[in-house]
């Protein structure tokens, strides 16, 4: 129940340190962790009061920390223009790489090679040639 909820506190980090240098407070990290909070408060209030939803008792922590953990950090990407830099990844990007082609305008091997080549600074092994014994066509 806290393993998708913590690795949004973790993309919420990575993200401000990529854009701002720093997991800040005031930042997607602050926001994320404030909703964290609130929502584990709500999943314990919840299940110490018997308050239930259709009538289901032990409401499931993930009812309340993935609104309140997603929900914050989406108004806060909206408010700041930066929403597609967070839905696309963008904005884990070191600053020198956020210029990136999408991948499919090459196509095939070629996409491989240019994504290998701009995020890790070499190019790909070749692909296989056909009639090799590790080429096996798709179906």
């Amino acid at each position: 129940d806290i393993v998708v909820p913590g690795l949004l506190l973790t993309f919420a980090a990575r993200c401000d340190l990529s854009l701002r240098g720093a997991a800040s407070p005031l930042g997607y990290w602050g926001a994320a962790s404030a909703g964290y909070l609130a929502g584990l408060s709500c999943a314990l209030a919840a299940n110490m009061y018997h308050l239930t939803i259709n009538g289901v008792q032990g409401q499931p922590a993930l009812l309340y920390l993935v609104p309140l953990t997603i929900g914050p950090v989406s108004l806060l990407a909206y408010l700041r223009g930066e929403l597609p830099r967070l839905w696309s990844g963008e904005a884990l990007l070191p600053a020198t790489q956020r210029s990136l082609r999408p991948v499919g305008a090459a196509g095939g091997a070629a996409d491989e090679a240019l994504v290998s080549q701009q995020l890790c600074g070499f190019a790909a092994a070749p692909a296989p040639l056909e009639g090799s014994s590790h080429y096996k066509p798709l179906p």
